[in-house]
């Protein structure tokens, strides 16, 4: 019974530090998107 309560903790950690890390990289695309945007806005002198 313990083993399987020790399983279920494991599965549960692995599936927080996945979840975690799509959001940090999604995190990620969105500033380098943001700086992609103002790079181009700085290129045409909208700015």
């Amino acid at each position: 019974m313990i083993l399987y309560i020790v399983i279920a903790v494991i599965i549960l950690i692995l599936i927080y530090f996945l979840v975690t890390y799509n959001d940090l990289i999604k995190k990620n695309n969105l500033v380098k998107e943001a700086f992609s945007t103002m790079d181009i806005y700085l290129k045409k002198g909208g700015i």
